[in-house]
């Protein structure tokens, strides 16, 4: 739902790059048309990835919209914004899964793949 991240690894940022003019990420409503829409051709997973996705301000709305659809729906993130209330209003909402973007458990490639330390 957003490219913004605070991040730029270098996997993402060519991606950002093409973006960097864009002012806004889609509407809340817009979203849910696109997850009503994607739910009648068939959509049973929806994985929600960005940029960071924690950042967009209507996460929680869209995992709930999407669960109100019966979609198992899951985010993948750096890690980087979760914390104990927006994990728990995550979960609350019906998230089914967290997939954490890691690059390397060696800290000189992870530092050479994201540009600094992480």
């Amino acid at each position: 739902p957003t490219i913004k991240c605070p991040k730029s690894c270098i996997g993402c940022s060519s991606r950002q790059n093409l973006y960097k003019n864009l002012k806004e990420t889609m509407a809340l409503n817009d979203w849910k048309r696109v997850i009503t829409e994607a739910k009648k051709l068939g959509l049973k997973k929806l994985t929600i990835s960005g940029g960071e996705p924690t950042l967009y301000k209507n996460l929680y709305e869209i995992v709930k919209y999407s669960k109100s659809k019966n979609i198992e729906t899951l985010i993948n993130t750096t890690g980087l914004n979760l914390n104990e209330k927006l994990l728990n209003e995550l979960i609350i909402a019906g998230l089914d899964g967290i997939t954490f973007s890691l690059e390397s458990l060696n800290t000189q490639i992870d530092k050479k793949i994201r540009k600094q330390n992480f």
